[in-house]
Protein backbone atom coordinates (compact mmCIF):
# COMPACT_ATOMS: atom_id res chain seq x y z
CA UNK A 1 0.00 0.00 0.00
CA UNK A 2 3.22 2.61 1.01
CA UNK A 3 4.75 1.67 -2.28
CA UNK A 4 1.43 2.84 -4.51
CA UNK A 5 0.81 5.91 -2.65
CA UNK A 6 4.63 6.58 -3.33
CA UNK A 7 4.58 6.05 -7.12
CA UNK A 8 1.28 8.00 -7.14
CA UNK A 9 2.79 11.06 -4.89
CA UNK A 10 6.16 11.01 -7.54
CA UNK A 11 3.41 11.36 -10.88
CA UNK A 12 1.90 14.31 -9.53
CA UNK A 13 5.30 15.81 -8.52
CA UNK A 14 6.48 14.85 -12.12
CA UNK A 15 3.51 16.21 -14.17
CA UNK A 16 2.92 19.48 -11.71
CA UNK A 17 6.66 20.61 -13.41
CA UNK A 18 6.48 18.90 -16.86
CA UNK A 19 3.24 20.23 -17.91
CA UNK A 20 1.36 18.26 -21.01
CA UNK A 21 3.92 16.30 -23.24
CA UNK A 22 4.12 18.77 -25.96
CA UNK A 23 4.77 22.19 -24.07
CA UNK A 24 7.86 23.25 -23.03
CA UNK A 25 8.95 25.43 -20.08
CA UNK A 26 11.04 28.85 -20.76
CA UNK A 27 13.37 29.19 -17.67
CA UNK A 28 14.82 33.65 -17.06
CA UNK A 29 16.62 35.68 -14.42
CA UNK A 30 16.25 39.05 -14.64
CA UNK A 31 19.34 41.14 -13.07
CA UNK A 32 20.23 44.50 -12.32
CA UNK A 33 22.60 45.97 -14.92
CA UNK A 34 24.94 47.29 -12.29
CA UNK A 35 24.43 45.40 -9.03
CA UNK A 36 23.69 42.26 -10.54
CA UNK A 37 21.22 41.50 -7.73
CA UNK A 38 17.78 39.87 -8.97
CA UNK A 39 14.91 42.08 -10.01
CA UNK A 40 11.47 40.64 -8.81
CA UNK A 41 8.97 43.30 -7.01
CA UNK A 42 6.60 44.83 -10.06
CA UNK A 43 8.33 43.03 -12.71
CA UNK A 44 5.90 41.86 -15.72
CA UNK A 45 7.65 39.21 -18.07
CA UNK A 46 6.03 38.87 -21.90
CA UNK A 47 7.05 36.58 -23.99
CA UNK A 48 6.28 37.28 -27.99
CA UNK A 49 6.29 36.71 -31.32
CA UNK A 50 8.55 38.54 -33.85
CA UNK A 51 5.47 41.04 -34.68
CA UNK A 52 5.11 41.73 -31.38
CA UNK A 53 2.11 39.33 -30.26
CA UNK A 54 1.73 38.32 -26.56
CA UNK A 55 1.60 34.81 -26.39
CA UNK A 56 2.20 34.33 -22.42
CA UNK A 57 2.55 36.14 -19.54
CA UNK A 58 4.74 35.75 -16.24
CA UNK A 59 6.36 37.34 -12.89
CA UNK A 60 9.42 36.45 -11.37
CA UNK A 61 9.79 34.68 -8.15
CA UNK A 62 12.22 33.42 -5.41
CA UNK A 63 12.39 29.06 -5.52
CA UNK A 64 13.96 28.11 -2.04
CA UNK A 65 15.47 25.05 -3.89
CA UNK A 66 17.64 27.57 -6.65
CA UNK A 67 20.09 30.27 -4.91
CA UNK A 68 18.17 32.86 -7.65
CA UNK A 69 14.93 33.49 -8.63
CA UNK A 70 13.74 33.31 -11.91
CA UNK A 71 10.72 33.78 -14.18
CA UNK A 72 8.64 30.24 -15.67
CA UNK A 73 6.77 30.32 -18.80
CA UNK A 74 4.87 27.10 -19.87
CA UNK A 75 4.40 27.46 -23.16
CA UNK A 76 2.69 24.50 -25.98
CA UNK A 77 5.06 25.01 -28.52
CA UNK A 78 8.51 24.32 -29.81
CA UNK A 79 11.37 25.63 -32.32
CA UNK A 80 11.03 29.50 -33.91
CA UNK A 81 12.24 32.93 -32.76
CA UNK A 82 10.65 35.20 -29.99
CA UNK A 83 10.98 37.89 -28.01
CA UNK A 84 10.99 38.25 -24.28
CA UNK A 85 10.45 41.50 -22.96
CA UNK A 86 10.48 42.69 -19.22
CA UNK A 87 8.67 45.96 -17.53
CA UNK A 88 9.12 47.79 -14.10
CA UNK A 89 8.35 50.90 -13.32
CA UNK A 90 12.12 51.69 -11.82
CA UNK A 91 13.65 50.00 -14.61
CA UNK A 92 14.13 50.77 -18.46
CA UNK A 93 11.75 48.29 -20.34
CA UNK A 94 13.99 45.79 -21.45
CA UNK A 95 13.69 43.18 -25.05
CA UNK A 96 15.62 40.07 -25.51
CA UNK A 97 15.26 38.35 -29.19
CA UNK A 98 16.29 34.77 -29.12
CA UNK A 99 16.07 31.81 -31.53
CA UNK A 100 14.36 28.45 -29.71
CA UNK A 101 16.18 25.71 -31.10
CA UNK A 102 15.04 22.39 -29.29
CA UNK A 103 14.63 18.68 -29.00
CA UNK A 104 11.16 16.88 -29.31
CA UNK A 105 11.91 14.90 -25.67
CA UNK A 106 13.63 18.57 -24.29
CA UNK A 107 10.36 19.94 -21.60
CA UNK A 108 12.78 22.88 -20.90
CA UNK A 109 14.83 25.56 -22.12
CA UNK A 110 16.71 28.70 -20.43
CA UNK A 111 17.40 31.83 -21.95
CA UNK A 112 19.61 32.66 -19.30
CA UNK A 113 20.16 36.18 -17.86
CA UNK A 114 18.48 39.85 -18.97
CA UNK A 115 19.91 42.88 -17.56
CA UNK A 116 17.72 45.51 -16.60
CA UNK A 117 19.35 49.03 -16.56
CA UNK A 118 17.90 51.62 -14.03
CA UNK A 119 15.77 54.69 -15.25
CA UNK A 120 17.76 57.87 -15.24
CA UNK A 121 16.49 60.02 -11.57
CA UNK A 122 15.06 63.56 -13.28
CA UNK A 123 15.27 65.75 -10.45
CA UNK A 124 15.27 70.03 -10.94
CA UNK A 125 17.43 72.02 -8.55
CA UNK A 126 17.50 75.75 -8.96
CA UNK A 127 21.12 76.99 -9.07
CA UNK A 128 22.09 80.15 -7.51
CA UNK A 129 23.64 83.18 -10.09
CA UNK A 130 26.74 81.89 -11.78
CA UNK A 131 29.88 83.85 -12.68
CA UNK A 132 32.10 82.54 -15.83
CA UNK A 133 35.84 83.46 -15.76
CA UNK A 134 37.51 82.64 -19.20
CA UNK A 135 41.18 80.94 -18.31
CA UNK A 136 44.07 82.45 -19.68
CA UNK A 137 46.46 79.46 -22.26
CA UNK A 138 49.70 79.69 -20.06
CA UNK A 139 51.83 78.33 -22.98
CA UNK A 140 51.66 77.22 -26.41
CA UNK A 141 53.92 76.33 -29.47
CA UNK A 142 54.59 78.81 -32.24
CA UNK A 143 56.37 76.68 -34.86
CA UNK A 144 59.65 76.04 -33.57
CA UNK A 145 59.45 78.53 -30.70
CA UNK A 146 57.99 77.94 -27.23
CA UNK A 147 55.59 80.97 -26.17
CA UNK A 148 54.73 81.45 -22.12
CA UNK A 149 51.62 84.07 -21.76
CA UNK A 150 53.14 85.99 -18.55
CA UNK A 151 49.30 87.46 -17.82
CA UNK A 152 48.15 83.63 -17.14
CA UNK A 153 50.28 83.40 -13.70
CA UNK A 154 49.77 85.01 -10.67
CA UNK A 155 52.83 86.76 -9.39
CA UNK A 156 52.94 89.19 -5.88
CA UNK A 157 53.08 93.16 -6.17
CA UNK A 158 56.42 93.88 -7.01
CA UNK A 159 58.07 90.84 -8.44
CA UNK A 160 60.75 90.75 -10.80
CA UNK A 161 61.52 88.76 -13.79
CA UNK A 162 63.27 86.10 -12.29
CA UNK A 163 59.80 85.26 -10.05
CA UNK A 164 57.68 84.89 -13.63
CA UNK A 165 60.55 82.73 -14.86
CA UNK A 166 60.12 80.16 -11.85
CA UNK A 167 57.25 79.54 -12.36
CA UNK A 168 57.10 78.85 -15.90
CA UNK A 169 56.25 75.05 -16.61
CA UNK A 170 59.36 72.68 -17.37
CA UNK A 171 61.44 75.83 -16.72
CA UNK A 172 64.38 75.91 -13.99
CA UNK A 173 66.03 78.64 -12.89
CA UNK A 174 69.98 78.41 -11.15
CA UNK A 175 71.12 80.74 -8.37
CA UNK A 176 73.61 81.70 -10.32
CA UNK A 177 71.09 83.20 -13.65
CA UNK A 178 71.59 80.18 -15.32
CA UNK A 179 68.27 79.20 -16.85
CA UNK A 180 67.43 75.67 -18.39
CA UNK A 181 64.09 74.53 -20.55
CA UNK A 182 62.81 70.87 -20.35
CA UNK A 183 66.95 70.79 -19.45
CA UNK A 184 68.24 72.50 -22.37
CA UNK A 185 70.30 75.29 -20.88
CA UNK A 186 69.44 79.35 -22.35
CA UNK A 187 72.51 80.56 -23.84
CA UNK A 188 71.42 84.54 -23.74
CA UNK A 189 68.72 86.67 -22.47
CA UNK A 190 66.76 88.81 -24.84
CA UNK A 191 64.83 91.80 -24.44
CA UNK A 192 62.59 92.58 -27.66
CA UNK A 193 64.62 90.53 -29.84
CA UNK A 194 67.63 92.02 -28.73
CA UNK A 195 70.69 91.39 -26.32
CA UNK A 196 70.77 92.64 -22.51
CA UNK A 197 73.88 93.14 -20.22
CA UNK A 198 75.02 89.64 -22.72
CA UNK A 199 76.36 87.36 -20.34
CA UNK A 200 74.44 88.46 -17.11
CA UNK A 201 71.26 87.00 -16.66
CA UNK A 202 71.26 88.24 -13.27
CA UNK A 203 70.69 91.70 -14.00
CA UNK A 204 67.60 91.56 -16.14
CA UNK A 205 66.23 88.74 -14.03
CA UNK A 206 66.25 90.47 -10.58
CA UNK A 207 65.73 94.03 -12.45
CA UNK A 208 63.07 94.15 -14.78
CA UNK A 209 58.91 94.50 -13.16
CA UNK A 210 57.17 91.03 -13.71
CA UNK A 211 54.14 93.06 -14.72
CA UNK A 212 55.89 94.68 -18.14
CA UNK A 213 56.24 91.42 -19.42
CA UNK A 214 53.84 90.32 -22.20
CA UNK A 215 55.56 87.18 -23.29
CA UNK A 216 58.72 84.89 -22.63
CA UNK A 217 59.56 83.02 -25.68
CA UNK A 218 62.48 80.40 -26.11
CA UNK A 219 63.60 79.56 -28.93
CA UNK A 220 66.49 78.78 -31.30
CA UNK A 221 68.30 81.99 -33.12
CA UNK A 222 70.46 82.19 -36.09
CA UNK A 223 74.11 83.50 -35.34
CA UNK A 224 75.25 86.74 -36.84
CA UNK A 225 77.44 84.83 -39.35
CA UNK A 226 74.64 83.05 -40.77
CA UNK A 227 72.72 85.77 -40.79
CA UNK A 228 75.20 87.67 -42.62
CA UNK A 229 75.85 85.55 -44.92
CA UNK A 230 72.36 84.26 -45.53
CA UNK A 231 73.21 80.46 -44.97
CA UNK A 232 72.96 77.91 -42.18
CA UNK A 233 76.58 77.72 -41.13
CA UNK A 234 75.80 76.03 -37.55
CA UNK A 235 73.26 75.68 -34.95
CA UNK A 236 72.57 79.27 -33.78
CA UNK A 237 72.17 79.47 -30.25
CA UNK A 238 69.22 78.56 -27.39
CA UNK A 239 67.91 82.08 -26.05
CA UNK A 240 65.00 83.17 -23.89
CA UNK A 241 63.13 86.38 -25.80
CA UNK A 242 61.56 88.40 -22.90
CA UNK A 243 58.60 90.36 -24.78
CA UNK A 244 57.29 93.44 -23.24
CA UNK A 245 54.03 94.73 -23.06
CA UNK A 246 52.92 98.06 -25.85
CA UNK A 247 52.20 100.44 -22.96
CA UNK A 248 55.71 99.69 -21.64
CA UNK A 249 57.94 99.98 -25.33
CA UNK A 250 58.57 103.67 -24.55
CA UNK A 251 58.62 105.34 -21.28
CA UNK A 252 61.16 104.81 -18.41
CA UNK A 253 61.32 101.32 -15.76
CA UNK A 254 63.23 102.47 -12.43
CA UNK A 255 63.07 100.48 -9.55
CA UNK A 256 65.45 101.36 -6.10
CA UNK A 257 65.84 99.95 -2.92
CA UNK A 258 67.85 101.05 0.35
CA UNK A 259 68.38 99.33 4.13
CA UNK A 260 70.43 99.93 7.08
CA UNK A 261 70.70 98.01 9.94
CA UNK A 262 72.82 96.93 13.31
CA UNK A 263 76.17 96.42 13.42
CA UNK A 264 77.22 99.26 10.48
CA UNK A 265 75.19 96.71 7.82
CA UNK A 266 73.49 98.69 4.80
CA UNK A 267 72.61 98.24 1.15
CA UNK A 268 71.20 99.87 -1.85
CA UNK A 269 70.24 99.26 -5.30
CA UNK A 270 68.87 101.18 -8.44
CA UNK A 271 67.78 99.97 -11.88
CA UNK A 272 66.40 102.70 -14.39
CA UNK A 273 65.46 102.07 -18.49
CA UNK A 274 64.70 103.93 -21.12
CA UNK A 275 62.98 102.47 -24.28
CA UNK A 276 61.85 103.90 -27.42
CA UNK A 277 61.16 101.65 -30.92
CA UNK A 278 64.33 102.55 -32.18
CA UNK A 279 66.73 102.33 -28.75
CA UNK A 280 67.99 101.13 -25.46
CA UNK A 281 69.49 102.64 -22.62
CA UNK A 282 69.48 100.69 -18.84
CA UNK A 283 71.87 101.62 -16.11
CA UNK A 284 72.13 99.64 -13.09
CA UNK A 285 74.43 99.94 -9.38
CA UNK A 286 74.13 97.72 -6.46
CA UNK A 287 76.09 98.04 -3.47
CA UNK A 288 75.91 96.01 0.30
CA UNK A 289 78.21 95.02 2.83
CA UNK A 290 75.41 92.20 4.22
CA UNK A 291 76.66 88.88 2.17
CA UNK A 292 73.60 88.00 2.23
CA UNK A 293 71.98 87.40 -0.97
CA UNK A 294 69.51 84.61 -0.33
CA UNK A 295 65.68 84.47 -1.44
CA UNK A 296 63.20 82.27 -0.16
CA UNK A 297 61.80 79.87 -3.03
CA UNK A 298 58.56 78.97 -4.53
CA UNK A 299 58.05 76.55 -1.96
CA UNK A 300 59.18 79.12 1.01
CA UNK A 301 62.71 77.04 1.38
CA UNK A 302 66.15 78.77 2.31
CA UNK A 303 69.75 77.53 0.76
CA UNK A 304 72.13 78.67 3.72
CA UNK A 305 75.10 77.38 2.29
CA UNK A 306 74.99 80.62 0.20
CA UNK A 307 75.46 82.45 2.57
CA UNK A 308 79.38 82.43 2.91
CA UNK A 309 81.77 83.32 5.29
CA UNK A 310 83.04 86.65 6.86
CA UNK A 311 81.98 89.79 6.00
CA UNK A 312 81.58 91.06 2.07
CA UNK A 313 81.16 94.00 0.69
CA UNK A 314 79.77 93.94 -3.01
CA UNK A 315 79.66 97.26 -5.08
CA UNK A 316 78.27 96.43 -9.05
CA UNK A 317 77.34 98.88 -11.45
CA UNK A 318 76.59 98.83 -15.46
CA UNK A 319 75.44 100.65 -18.32
CA UNK A 320 73.64 98.94 -21.72
CA UNK A 321 72.46 100.72 -24.64
CA UNK A 322 71.15 100.27 -28.20
CA UNK A 323 70.71 101.94 -31.07
CA UNK A 324 69.48 101.43 -35.13
CA UNK A 325 67.61 103.38 -37.31
CA UNK A 326 64.27 101.99 -38.71
CA UNK A 327 65.44 100.74 -42.26
CA UNK A 328 68.43 98.75 -40.46
CA UNK A 329 71.48 100.42 -41.63
CA UNK A 330 73.18 100.12 -38.58
CA UNK A 331 72.93 98.92 -35.13
CA UNK A 332 75.12 100.03 -32.20
CA UNK A 333 75.24 98.19 -28.74
CA UNK A 334 77.46 97.55 -26.09
CA UNK A 335 77.57 97.02 -22.54
CA UNK A 336 79.85 98.28 -19.70
CA UNK A 337 80.34 96.27 -15.95
CA UNK A 338 82.28 97.14 -13.27
CA UNK A 339 82.46 94.90 -10.20
CA UNK A 340 84.49 95.40 -6.61
CA UNK A 341 84.32 92.48 -3.79
CA UNK A 342 86.19 93.23 -0.56
CA UNK A 343 85.41 89.94 1.56
CA UNK A 344 87.32 89.81 5.57
CA UNK A 345 86.85 86.58 7.09
CA UNK A 346 88.15 85.84 10.61
CA UNK A 347 88.67 82.61 11.78
CA UNK A 348 88.73 81.66 15.62
CA UNK A 349 89.90 78.28 17.06
CA UNK A 350 89.74 77.50 20.59
CA UNK A 351 90.95 73.67 22.05
CA UNK A 352 91.86 72.03 24.99
CA UNK A 353 93.96 68.86 25.25
CA UNK A 354 94.44 66.46 28.55
CA UNK A 355 97.58 64.82 29.37
CA UNK A 356 98.40 63.41 32.49
CA UNK A 357 100.33 66.27 34.46
CA UNK A 358 97.32 69.05 33.37
CA UNK A 359 95.23 70.27 30.19
CA UNK A 360 97.21 72.11 27.43
CA UNK A 361 94.88 75.18 25.82
CA UNK A 362 95.20 75.95 22.27
CA UNK A 363 94.24 78.88 20.34
CA UNK A 364 94.03 79.26 16.85
CA UNK A 365 93.66 82.95 15.10
CA UNK A 366 92.98 83.12 11.21
CA UNK A 367 92.34 86.21 9.21
CA UNK A 368 91.71 86.46 5.72
CA UNK A 369 91.11 89.38 3.58
CA UNK A 370 90.67 89.23 -0.45
CA UNK A 371 89.40 92.20 -2.99
CA UNK A 372 88.58 91.92 -6.70
CA UNK A 373 87.55 93.70 -8.84
CA UNK A 374 86.66 93.61 -12.54
CA UNK A 375 85.82 95.54 -15.59
CA UNK A 376 84.30 94.20 -18.28
CA UNK A 377 83.21 95.90 -21.90
CA UNK A 378 81.53 94.35 -25.30
CA UNK A 379 80.39 96.74 -28.66
CA UNK A 380 79.44 95.44 -31.45
CA UNK A 381 78.97 98.20 -34.42
CA UNK A 382 76.71 96.60 -37.26
CA UNK A 383 76.93 99.04 -40.82
CA UNK A 384 74.75 97.58 -43.77
CA UNK A 385 76.51 98.93 -47.49
CA UNK A 386 74.83 98.79 -50.47
CA UNK A 387 71.09 99.24 -51.53
CA UNK A 388 68.26 99.00 -48.95
CA UNK A 389 66.55 96.40 -51.14
CA UNK A 390 68.86 94.53 -52.12
CA UNK A 391 68.57 91.13 -50.16
CA UNK A 392 72.51 89.84 -50.07
CA UNK A 393 74.14 93.52 -49.27
CA UNK A 394 77.62 93.75 -47.47
CA UNK A 395 77.76 93.71 -43.62
CA UNK A 396 80.29 95.17 -42.10
CA UNK A 397 80.50 94.24 -38.39
CA UNK A 398 83.55 95.82 -35.79
CA UNK A 399 83.44 94.18 -31.93
CA UNK A 400 85.69 96.03 -29.89
CA UNK A 401 85.81 94.04 -26.31
CA UNK A 402 88.00 95.10 -22.70
CA UNK A 403 88.20 93.23 -20.24
CA UNK A 404 90.02 93.88 -16.69
CA UNK A 405 90.66 91.78 -13.23
CA UNK A 406 92.26 92.50 -10.66
CA UNK A 407 92.57 89.83 -7.01
CA UNK A 408 94.59 90.91 -3.92
CA UNK A 409 94.53 88.08 -1.24
CA UNK A 410 96.21 88.60 2.30
CA UNK A 411 96.35 86.13 5.45
CA UNK A 412 97.41 85.81 8.44
CA UNK A 413 97.65 82.79 11.01
CA UNK A 414 98.29 82.34 14.49
CA UNK A 415 98.64 79.64 16.86
CA UNK A 416 99.84 79.36 20.57
CA UNK A 417 99.80 76.51 23.25
CA UNK A 418 99.04 77.55 27.39
CA UNK A 419 99.43 75.86 30.49
CA UNK A 420 96.65 77.63 31.62
CA UNK A 421 93.14 78.66 30.47
CA UNK A 422 93.54 82.09 29.09
CA UNK A 423 90.05 82.78 29.03
CA UNK A 424 89.29 86.80 30.74
CA UNK A 425 93.24 87.89 29.69
CA UNK A 426 91.93 90.20 26.98
CA UNK A 427 91.40 90.12 23.71
CA UNK A 428 92.69 87.52 21.18
CA UNK A 429 95.67 89.40 19.82
CA UNK A 430 96.75 89.68 23.48
CA UNK A 431 96.40 86.36 24.59
CA UNK A 432 98.86 85.14 22.25
CA UNK A 433 101.10 87.68 23.79
CA UNK A 434 100.58 86.32 27.10
CA UNK A 435 103.43 85.18 29.67
CA UNK A 436 101.86 81.70 29.31
CA UNK A 437 102.03 81.60 25.41
CA UNK A 438 104.46 79.37 23.32
CA UNK A 439 103.95 80.32 19.82
CA UNK A 440 103.54 77.37 17.31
Amino acid sequence: MRLILLCLFTFCISTAYAGPADSLTLWGWPRDAFTMEPVIDSTQVELMTTDSTVIATAKPFWDRYRPNSHFIIPVGFRSGEYIVRLTNPQYQTTTMRFKLKTRKQDNSYSIGEIKMRRKPVSRTIALGEATVTATKIKFYNKGDTLVYNADAFNLAEGSMLDALVEQLPGVELKRDGRILVNGKQVESVLLNGKDFFKGDNTVLLDNLPGYTVKHVKFYDKTSERSEGLKMDLDDGRFVMDVILKREYQIGWLANAEAGVGTHERWLGRLFALRFTPQSRLACYANANNTHESRKPGRNGEWSPSAIGNGTSTTEVAGIDYLRYDKKHRYELEGNVDVTHTDNDAVTKQQREMFQMNGSVFNRILQTNKTQNTSIGTNHKFRFMLGPENDKYRTQLYLKPQFTYNYSKNHSDRLSAEFTANPIGEGDWENVFNGPDASRV
